[in-house]
């Protein structure tokens, strides 16, 4: 991303200002703080995630049916449904779980997620792999992002979460390294 002269020497004269101590800021006033919001967020967090990531998967298996997946071979387990691990990923990772206690946490908060089959870890495992469940993490994404589509007007670009700026986070700090290196 490149920008032009006048904004360049713009900013090169706002961080000089900085530096000197000579920039025109004007302090905001001091917003009263409502506690009693902030101790019900803190109380509510955990149902309210648990609502989100139901109404959330409901929402996405509307408009995108199951196929049924592959059909399975004769005999074996019958196929767990699309949604019900979609909804143990992203309970998963809210708990920031590995896989095994996960299957425990999502057996005893199925009801509140909306998981309809009991499944073992190996199934959350076996998710990960599957190239439908990336795709529709980031249908996911895109629909929480609907209420405020065009609210924002303050964006950062490495702020969504997208595995592209992880690397080019990464690709960043070992060209610093190897120039330190040298």
């Amino acid at each position: 991303m490149t920008f032009g002269a006048g904004r360049t020497s713009r900013v090169r004269e706002v961080v000089s200002q900085v530096r000197e101590r000579t920039f025109p800021y004007v302090r905001r006033p001091r917003a009263k703080i409502p506690w009693s919001l902030y101790t019900r967020a803190q109380t509510r967090e955990f149902p309210e995630m648990l609502q989100l990531i139901r109404g959330v998967v409901d929402l996405y298996a509307q408009e995108h049916p199951d196929p049924g997946g592959n059909p399975r071979p004769r005999g074996g387990r019958p196929a767990i449904p699309f949604p019900d691990r979609l909804r143990a990923l992203l309970a998963q990772s809210y708990l920031g779980l590995p896989n095994r206690p996960a299957e425990g946490e999502v057996e005893v908060l199925g009801e509140a997620l909306g998981v309809s089959h009991p499944f073992g870890y190996k199934t959350v495992e076996r998710s990960y792999g599957d190239p439908r469940m990336v795709t529709a993490l980031y249908a996911l994404l895109e629909i929480t992002n609907r209420p405020t589509f065009g609210l924002e007007e303050g964006f950062a670009a490495d702020g969504n979460g997208s595995p592209t700026a992880v690397g080019q986070h990464y690709r960043s700090a070992r060209e610093r390294q190897r120039g330190s290196e040298r």
